[in-house]
């Protein structure tokens, strides 16, 4: 028996709260621009940044819901299967956007230091260049611990075809979701708001 379309949205926004929110690279949250004394422009950037969260998970919600109907048809889940994998995806989401998280703010670290007035802290950068290998070896891991978990729930056929379809489906996740808040924040920057970088 198919999986409907609804029972996988269902399934999809029952998932763990933490396992929909995503950190994309530069994003200003927790970025310091000097003038945190003023209160508006606190309040304004406080703002912005609840916007963006919003809309990363909004557009994550939506990708998941999508994920979960293209994988449905691709591998022609039944809805057994369907009740194992989508679970165990939603959990290694969860674990995966910390590992995006992290990795943000080591890569909002990394650009910091390359921009310093005195040129870049040679050690200071070669220990947030470690970081980002070591977040980069995390996320290999993950995804081999996630695949093996997912593997045990499909068919040798179903296996292929999620490891074809699963990193493209991932890449268009990334795509939306900063497609998503370029277009917020070009729509900020017409309102006249100003965003920092």
């Amino acid at each position: 028996m198919r999986v409907s379309l609804v029972a996988l949205i269902s399934c999809a926004l029952a998932a763990p709260a933490g396992a929909r929110g995503l950190a994309a690279p530069g994003d200003p949250a927790g970025a310091s621009d000097g003038a945190n004394n003023d209160p508006e422009k606190a309040a304004r950037r406080a703002a912005r940044k609840a916007a963006r969260e919003k809309l990363r998970k909004e557009v994550f919600d939506q990708m998941r819901a999508m994920r979960m109907w293209k994988l449905t048809e691709a591998l022609k889940l039944d809805q057994d299967t369907a009740a194992k994998v989508f679970p165990l995806l939603a959990q290694y989401d969860e674990r995966a956007a910390a590992l995006a998280k992290e990795r943000g703010q080591i890569a909002r670290g990394v650009h910091q230091e390359m921009r310093s007035p005195g040129g870049p802290n040679r050690a200071k950068l070669d220990g947030l260049i470690d970081g980002l290998l070591a977040n980069q070896r995390k996320r290999h891991e993950l995804d081999e611990e996630r695949f093996k978990a997912l593997r045990q729930a499909l068919t040798p056929l179903q296996q292929a075809q999620l490891l074809l379809l699963l990193p493209r489906l991932e890449d268009d996740f990334r795509h939306r979701i900063r497609e998503a808040i370029k277009a917020q924040r070009a729509a900020e920057k017409a309102a006249g708001g100003t965003t920092t970088r």
